[in-house]
């Protein structure tokens, strides 16, 4: 339901939702959950335009992941640390959280995130002046999004 009221731009009532999510699936030691709520509290962040409570709800989910002994994927944190990174203007940081995410989802064959994490890099390359690269990253997570038939993101219908 979060998802649903981020994507329709309620991002006071998503983010309600997944504090109350959240808190709810800790309270039933269900903790590993309760992290991958916090991801997409990160990515509502993010999306409403607030990149450093994006990144410091990302950090916080992490540092709880870490406490548990890595129990979730940190591709997708990563790539939020990256876009949060970007939007700050910290091109290097976001590159190396990119680069983070992308070695991560790659180890996983997370395919979706690796096509998430291309765009990113893609973006963070644009902004370098390194248009060669950041067409063929782009081309690349068009590639695998197309495979996936994958016609909207988090971020907003492809094309």
């Amino acid at each position: 339901l979060g998802r649903i009221a981020a994507a329709r731009g309620q991002f006071a009532a998503a983010l309600e939702i997944f504090d109350r999510a959240a808190a709810e699936l800790v309270a039933i030691g269900a903790d590993s959950d309760a992290i991958e709520v916090e991801i997409r509290k990160a990515e509502c962040l993010l999306l409403s335009g607030a990149p450093e409570a994006a990144m410091h709800a990302a950090s916080a989910a992490l540092k709880r992941d870490l406490t548990l002994g890595s129990v979730v994927d940190h591709g997708p944190l990563l790539r939020i640390r990256a876009e949060a990174l970007l939007a700050a203007g910290d091109d290097e940081g976001a590159r190396q959280a990119i680069t983070g995410s992308l070695d991560d989802a790659r180890a996983r064959e997370t395919t979706f995130e690796i096509a998430r994490s291309l765009v990113v890099l893609a973006e963070i390359e644009h902004r370098a002046g390194d248009d060669v690269d950041a067409t063929d990253h782009r081309t690349a997570a068009e590639e695998i999004f197309d495979r996936l038939g994958v016609v909207v993101t988090p971020f907003g219908p492809r094309r």
